[in-house]
């Protein structure tokens, strides 16, 4: 059992959908897409209410980064979205659900105009 960070090979259009879909909410060329992934099997496996508790966790990860790139004096933006469309499909069906889309990357030099 491990937690890690690796490329799928054959996923370049649904990598490219959800940084277009991404792009629609915040401009983000230049940062880091990533998305959170669960197994709601496993989690189904131990606990009741298990679509709750994924979605509490996606919630605490999302807390814990936006910690983290303040520390680490990054931007960082949740995108409200749970990325679902774009991580189910890595899988068979009810296997891989989407936890949460966000944007982490570098400040920008200037102030920040809206």
């Amino acid at each position: 059992m491990r937690h890690a960070l690796l490329e799928i090979p054959g996923t370049e259009s649904l990598a490219d959908a959800a940084r277009n879909c991404a792009n629609e909410m915040v401009v983000s060329n230049e940062a880091t897409l990533i998305a959170l992934v669960a197994e709601p099997g496993k989690t189904h496996a131990k606990y009741e209410a298990p679509e709750s508790l994924v979605m509490r966790d996606g919630g605490v990860v999302l807390g814990y980064v936006s910690i983290v790139a303040e520390a680490l004096g990054l931007s960082f933006c949740p995108l409200g979205v749970t990325g679902n469309s774009f991580v189910a499909p890595l899988a068979p069906s009810g296997v891989l659900q989407g936890a949460g889309l966000l944007l982490v990357g570098s400040r920008p030099a200037g102030p920040v105009t809206m």
